[in-house]
């Protein structure tokens, strides 16, 4: 597969664009993260705060359920295959952070300027319209 988002990525910044409220830094300032396609045709992603709580004792099973919680409320992941239609990727979802984005779709119109590529979609909250803007730098 041939593909002009073949490769690593580092996130660079990931803001939410709501009418109401404005943009926002979806996972705050400076969030870190990485993207990959491959030219098989797989990619995977993950993105955290770069603020995050540590947990007691390096230990998941001693945690807290709130600490849990800000866990889970500061990072995002998901991996599985993906197609270019156009100016769209669409990833298919066959593992993520949040089981209901198993086995959906997720589309994301592109745009590559150079070492830059930038994503845009709409989230997948039912209780809140909101668009997301991706950008990151090729590594």
């Amino acid at each position: 597969m041939t593909s002009p988002l073949l490769g690593t990525w580092r996130l660079r910044s990931f803001q939410l664009i709501d009418e109401k409220i404005g943009i926002q830094d979806a996972l705050g300032p400076n969030p870190i993260g990485y993207l990959v396609y491959t030219a098989e045709g797989t990619m995977s992603v993950q993105m955290m705060s770069a603020k995050r709580e540590l947990i007691p004792e390096n230990d998941l099973s001693e945690a807290s359920l709130q600490e849990k919680a800000n866990l889970v409320d500061t990072f995002r992941s998901y991996a599985g295959t993906y197609r270019i239609e156009g100016d769209k990727v669409i990833h298919c979802v066959q593992v993520g952070l949040v089981s209901n984005w198993v086995g959906t779709e997720m589309i994301r119109n592109f745009e590559r300027d150079g070492k830059i590529l930038t994503l845009r979609g709409a989230t997948s909250s039912a209780r809140i319209k909101q668009d997301a803007v991706l950008v990151w730098e090729k590594i």
